[in-house]
């Protein structure tokens, strides 16, 4: 009964396939560092740094679209997903309706097919532009521009198989889809072993990558088609309805253009770097950089694996039962994030060190500025996902207040501080946006920010910050 559970659970599976997937980024990293030259580490880098961007576009319209279908599943009907952020008691019978749902269904397929032709473009021009000066650097340009090609095809196809995911997502399946992804991955950890044992090069392992991601992606559509007794083919076809598309796309491009800006901001540091500092700083700074991406995908995955649940309860008004499920995902996601800086701090450079790589982690005042900036960023990015599942949706406002209030200190600051202008500016600009987001998030949970956090994020700043002492001091 116990290992059932393990196995059905949705946190416990997604922390198995964010280990999983961890291992494969911790395999891959010291063939990197090891066998690569400095000038191909760098281009690697940045590869991760520019799909990172392609996700996050992704994840900004995937989040509407899982919650929208969660709220259908849940029996909400569409004309009623922009009256839940006043709903704090659950009042109401529900029935699933299938027609509804293939509407959504159609539009998520239009949404995605017109957002992966937009990113297929910009990554032909403004993308290639970008690697064009570090892909310069390597001593056979040719392969590197064969390396940029396969990336281009294959983050565009993901991107738009991605809406088996959000399907599968937004029925609650995630046990199911962390369990295909934790197989997937395991069979690329092998892959990988061999190529970096025998194949080892850019070429070879941009590719192998890239054919695992793919795999990955059609081994979730092929999961789509038999989930809920192929309920998929059971579901009537519906032709594009625009009046549909306007009431989602009223969400959607505010979490859209929210997640765009947070990206853009997550991800321009490195390419940034890549252009202006030579390969060893830039390697460093994006080594550095992608460690805490892992740490801070690894917290959002406790929270988001119950995301459904959460938008579920959220859409029928069961505040009485959401509030103590957002404090035990919320209590495990800081927990996660804690022991990963712990690990980071005091073992980051022996780790590196272990495999010889040829790249080193960053100063301690780069990690230390990525450490509280990740957090921080964390507890907003949390809790305007919590402010979605109520259907009231202002991302976009924080959004574009960050975003510019970002770019400000980045050409203000960047003379005197150098390459921690990045994780400084986006900590201090995410922090001019912390009132807004008081003031507003938690009265759709119909309590307030010191009674929410008192035992959930204060402890979580306590603790980092007690852990940042002892690092500096020792």
């Amino acid at each position: 009964m116990f290992f059932r559970k393990l196995y059905n659970s949705s946190i416990f599976t997604s922390w198995i396939s964010q280990l999983i997937k961890i291992v494969f980024s911790l395999i891959t990293l010291p063939i990197i560092l090891n066998k690569f030259k400095v000038e191909e580490v760098n281009v690697w880098f940045l590869y991760a740094t520019i799909v990172g961007i392609g996700q996050g576009i992704q994840y900004g319209f995937n989040s509407t679209f899982i919650r929208f279908f969660s709220y259908s599943f849940a029996g909400i009907k569409i004309k009623y997903f922009f009256k839940i952020k006043n709903k704090i008691t659950n009042s109401e019978v529900n029935k699933f309706d299938k027609d509804e749902f293939s509407d959504l269904f159609s539009v998520l397929k239009i949404t995605f097919l017109l957002i992966t032709t937009l990113y297929f473009l910009l990554l032909i021009s403004i993308g290639s532009y970008a690697v064009k000066t570090p892909i310069s650097y390597l001593e056979n340009p040719n392969e590197g521009w064969i390396t940029w090609f396969v990336v281009v095809i294959s983050t565009s196809f993901n991107i738009y198989m991605s809406i088996y995911q959000i399907f599968l997502r937004g029925f609650n399946k995630i046990a199911l889809l962390n369990r295909i992804i934790t197989i997937v991955n395991l069979f690329g950890i092998i892959v990988i072993l061999i190529i970096g044992l025998y194949f080892a090069s850019l070429l070879s392992l941009i590719i192998g990558v890239q054919f695992i991601a793919i795999l990955t992606s059609v081994s979730l559509y092929i999961m789509a088609l038999k989930a809920n007794n192929c309920f998929l083919y059971k579901v009537p076809k519906r032709k594009f309805r625009l009046d549909i598309f306007k009431e989602v796309w009223d969400s959607a491009w505010k979490s859209g253009t929210a997640t765009i800006f947070a990206t853009i901001m997550k991800h321009v540091s490195g390419i940034i770097v890549a252009q202006l500092f030579s390969p060893v700083t830039s390697a460093s700074f994006l080594l550095t950089k992608r460690l805490f991406e892992l740490l801070e995908t690894l917290t959002m995955v406790t929270f988001q694996a119950k995301i459904p649940e959460i938008a579920s309860l959220r859409g029928v008004g069961d505040i009485k039962r959401l509030i103590p499920l957002l404090r035990r995902v919320l209590t495990l996601s800081y927990g996660v994030y804690v022991i990963g800086v712990f690990v980071l701090l005091f073992f980051g450079d022996f780790f590196i060190s272990l495999i010889k790589a040829n790249s080193n982690l960053g100063s301690p005042l780069l990690i230390i500025s990525f450490t509280f900036s990740t957090l921080i960023v964390r507890w907003a990015g949390i809790n305007l996902a919590i402010s979605n599942q109520a259907n009231y949706v202002y991302e976009h406002i924080i959004g574009t207040i960050t975003f510019i209030f970002y770019f400000i200190f980045v050409l203000l600051l960047y003379k005197y501080i150098g390459v921690i202008v990045f994780p400084i500016s986006i900590m201090i600009a995410t922090m001019i946006t912390a009132p807004i987001i008081i003031n507003r998030t938690y009265k759709t949970l119909d309590t307030t920010f010191i009674d929410f956090e008192k035992y959930i994020f204060f402890p979580t700043l306590l603790l980092v910050i007690i852990l940042c002492a002892i690092y500096i001091f020792l």
